[in-house]
């Protein structure tokens, strides 16, 4: 749940109130406040992504857990427990690192790709809808597809009554890269038979915005008695046949080399060595490097070998946000130099 009341931001670090909602369970209200300050601190994070995404062009991650190591800080403003005992409910004013989330965002981008689907065929007698397209999710999150905007995007295609020209319209107009069409035809043999199976014919139509079109067939089948447990089997098997074929020879993600190189950075002019090791200890927590060691030390000057994974162009860049504006940073003779006095 979002709420926001009021947002700020400077070089580094977006702040922003955001409300956070958990459900009571066995009279733990400890545990529920926990998890209502997770669900605020992850809004915040989306209100961040959500706030530069038009701007940016940037695809907005699916945001878990992982990315609350990027909460710089966070001030309780109110709590309470709801009149009926249910629900835990904390508004928080968050600070988080925008360096850090916008790294994550791009590497995202690199490692996944948004999609959306539409599927037909399937007798919601024999499985729900909610169960069939839970399947579907899981699949595609296990490949790196994630869904953006889906339920927006079933709804206004709701209408269309399996119309694909309508359906493609609007895909073109929505942020995702891909569409998935999924048809599915189920065969059924008598479940008095030992040897009964289900059956399924998956037929997937993949869509980009380039207009390509690739179609696969992909058959399945499964001798699971119950016949909920079989259709769903048959349902996950073909959507992970289908989504390993389209990984392998369709839909490639981007290859990111986690390649080390060696680089010299010189401080000068720095107030003492805690502001130093602070800035080097930011630049490992951020992935930016993953060691450094000082060279040669003298009071307003020192000499430091990292072991980084971005270029030196990329680690002015990083370094410049992450100091003041009065820090001078540039690369002399292949050596990155950082002035903390630029008078």
């Amino acid at each position: 749940m979002i709420g926001m009341l009021f947002c700020s931001s400077n070089v580094y670090s977006f702040s922003t109130d955001a409300t956070g909602v958990a459900t009571i369970k066995n009279r733990n209200i400890k545990l529920a406040k926990k998890d209502a300050v997770n669900d605020a601190l992850l809004s915040a994070i989306k209100q961040y992504y959500y706030s530069i995404a038009p701007v940016e062009k940037i695809q907005i991650p699916d945001i878990t857990n992982k990315y609350l190591k990027y909460v710089k800080k966070f001030v309780v403003l109110s709590d309470k427990v709801d009149e009926d005992n249910k629900k835990y409910v904390i508004n928080l004013q968050v600070t988080v690192d925008t360096i850090g989330l916008s790294d994550a965002s791009e590497y995202t981008s690199q490692q996944t790709n948004s999609a959306v689907f539409s599927i037909e065929g399937i007798d919601y007698m024999l499985i729900s809808r909610e169960v069939s397209e839970q399947i579907i999710i899981d699949q595609l999150k296990q490949q790196n597809f994630i869904l953006l905007d889906q339920d927006y995007f079933e709804y206004s295609t709701r209408e269309d009554n399996n119309n694909l020209n309508k359906i493609l319209k609007k895909f073109n107009d929505h942020n995702a890269n891909f569409y998935f069409n999924l048809s599915a035809e189920l065969k059924f043999d008598e479940f008095t038979n030992p040897d009964s199976k289900c059956e399924l014919i998956l037929t997937t139509s993949v869509y980009n915005k380039v207009s390509d079109k690739t179609v696969l067939r992909v058959n399945t089948d499964s001798k699971l008695v119950d016949t909920v447990d079989c259709v769903t089997d048959v349902l996950a098997k073909g959507m992970t046949k289908t989504l390993d074929y389209i990984r392998s020879n369709v839909v490639r993600l981007d290859t990111i080399e986690n390649v080390s190189h060696k680089l010299n950075i010189i401080m000068l002019n720095f107030t003492n060595m805690v502001t130093v090791n602070n800035l080097l200890n930011s630049l490992k927590d951020r992935k930016y490097i993953s060691d450094f060691n000082i060279k040669s030390f003298a009071q307003k000057e020192v000499t430091i070998e990292v072991t980084a994974f971005i270029n030196e162009t990329d680690m002015v860049e990083r370094l410049s946000l992450l100091l003041n504006n009065g820090t001078n940073i540039y690369i002399d003779d292949n050596e990155i130099i950082v002035n903390f006095n630029n008078n």
